[in-house]
């Protein structure tokens, strides 16, 4: 499955959550540029960006970033 910018994510295999903000494909394989949020709850504590295969990659449930977009 294909995301695209916005969406929040989970990465199945460091349990981080974040929203796409790239997508780019790299030997057939597509790459998801991620804002990760620095604390699982918020938002407001800031972002690192990181790089995840789409294998890695599914829909998040976390519901408190979720809530707490601005």
């Amino acid at each position: 499955m294909t995301f695209s910018n916005g969406v929040l994510v989970h990465n199945k295999i460091s349990n981080d959550d974040g929203r796409i903000i790239g997508v780019s494909t790299e030997n057939g394989t597509t790459i998801y540029t991620v804002s990760v949020s620095k604390d699982s709850t918020t938002w407001s504590m800031g972002a690192r960006e990181s790089y995840w295969p789409e294998d890695e990659v599914e829909l998040s449930t976390n519901q408190f970033l979720l809530r707490s977009e601005g």
